[in-house]
């Protein structure tokens, strides 16, 4: 069966870009090599070797995706989930693979594959069970329970898709190390485990079958999640780092350039004339530097020091830091975050586009975390209608100073029509400040809030009341 290790033509297609943005978001040394480090057509094979050794690799790729996670895992965003009522998915919930990981813990790195990839699937396996496990409670009982595996793109080679989009079946790729045995030989094996909509096999490297059994889902028990969706291609995702990738290997290819010319030219070098020692009838060779004294006979041309020109590395400082940083800020909707100079309404324009990329984002996420929880509720024959999963929908992007100004518009304004949105912006607010307050301190806090939106409500209509009786009680005359 060699067509087991057959690959999917849109995988073969995408693999060498998705090991390029890994490499990206981990960075290290193992980014530092001759495939993201170019070799000038000036540089013999030894000076390039030595720039290699001193390349540096600053990882704008990992900062843009981490911010990206801490908008929506942050402490003023937060994911709600109504399950109180279900103890089997509490308990799932506080280990869902097996691996002491939280939902949220797994979310935020399934968050993080997704925009490094584009995309990255989930797998919601259950260990075998026999014939004598029949009810929710014996699973209970038994220990067995569904959990959850993330599998990269590089590990999903092949797959097929019905005429609305959805798996047919797809093929995953995984190693198997055999270490049990601290004083044996380690063994390490590619397997392929294959899941259709009833049926799941194992095979290994040569097409061989291992083990195979039946699910009874009547689905695939595996769910994408994306950042974007590529626009050609219905299985792939389209990448955060598509664009930014590129430029931060060219902003680390320029960086070492300069690095080369600090090390090689940004030292003068002393020019003197044909063999000066022979002046001073100096038989033994002397090092010129600044801690001696260098003779030259009288009417002789003295040394001198001899720079290279530094327009070159000014031109490559000022291309890196003005232009290949903004757009990366750009290509990730961060630039209002550099331009303190902007206008209002360029940054409200840079607000709404970040936010609507988050939203998009979010949404992805909690659409793809409700698949998730729709398969484990089969695994487990509970109703799919047990909770609710809510991610955020806006996110606070704009400067703390900022809020602070629009609260005050928001009391001027509203205060004396909706004393209710005033109070909740306030208590917004008071989050965004204080987010870990403890609970009876936050619930004190709201309630002045309220009561202060509410007097000063209060105190609006008693000024406009007054102001329209002249301020007597009387009606005002002309």
């Amino acid at each position: 069966m060699e067509f087991i290790t057959d690959f999917h033509s849109d995988y073969t297609n995408f693999q060498a870009d998705w090991q390029f943005y890994i490499q990206s978001y981990v960075g290290g040394r193992s980014y530092v090599t001759d495939s993201n480090i170019f070799q000038h057509l000036r540089e013999s094979e030894q000076d390039f070797s030595l720039r290699l050794k001193r390349a540096v690799y600053t990882n704008y790729c990992r900062s843009v995706i981490d911010l990206y996670t801490s908008f929506i895992f942050g402490v003023e965003t937060h994911v709600m989930r109504d399950f109180e009522e279900d103890q089997y998915y509490l308990d799932f919930s506080r280990d869902v693979d097996l691996r002491g990981n939280t939902i949220d813990d797994f979310m935020q790195q399934v968050a993080t594959y997704t925009q490094v990839y584009g995309f990255c699937g989930i797998l919601i396996d259950s260990p075998p069970r026999d014939d004598s496990i029949l009810t929710l409670r014996d699973q209970q009982e038994a220990g067995i329970r569904p959990y959850l595996c993330i599998y990269q793109p590089v590990d999903i080679v092949n797959w097929s898709l019905d005429k609305f989009g959805q798996l047919l079946w797809v093929r995953l790729r995984e190693k198997v190390t055999a270490n049990n045995d601290p004083f044996a030989e380690t063994e390490e094996e590619i397997v392929f485990r294959t899941f259709t909509r009833d049926e799941w096999f194992l095979h290994d490297d040569q097409g061989e079958l291992i083990v195979k059994d039946t699910h009874g889902l009547q689905r695939v028990p595996f769910v994408l999640a994306y950042f974007q969706r590529h626009p050609q291609y219905p299985m792939i995702g389209l990448s955060q780092l598509v664009d930014i990738a590129p430029i931060n290997r060219l902003l680390t290819n320029i960086s070492s350039y300069i690095d080369e010319f600090v090390a090689k030219q940004a030292f003068p070098f002393l020019a003197a004339s044909d063999n000066p020692m022979a002046a001073n009838d100096q038989e033994e060779e002397t090092i010129i530097s600044a801690s001696n004294v260098f003779q030259y006979p009288e009417g002789g041309q003295p040394p001198a020091y001899v720079s290279p020109p530094t327009d070159p590395a000014e031109f490559m400082q000022n291309f890196s830091s003005e232009f290949l940083i903004q757009q990366i800020l750009r290509a990730a909707h961060l630039d209002h975050r550099a331009l303190a100079e902007q206008s209002g309404v360029a940054k409200q324009y840079d607000f709404h586009q970040l936010n609507h990329v988050l939203s998009r984002f979010s949404r992805n996420l909690e659409m793809a975390e409700s698949q998730i929880m729709g398969v484990y509720h089969s695994w487990t024959g509970q109703d799919l209608e047990l909770g609710h999963i809510d991610y955020p929908d806006t996110f606070e992007i704009e400067s703390i100073s900022q809020a602070l100004a629009n609260s005050k518009l928001v009391r001027e304004v509203f205060g004396d029509k909706s004393p209710t949105f005033t109070s909740e912006h306030l208590h917004r607010i008071a989050r965004r400040l204080e987010p870990k307050l403890e609970q009876d301190l936050a619930e004190t806090i709201a309630e002045e809030l309220e009561g202060s939106a509410t007097n000063d409500a209060q105190a609006l209509a008693f000024m406009a009341e007054s102001a329209e009786f002249g301020g007597n009680g009387q009606p005002e005359t002309e």
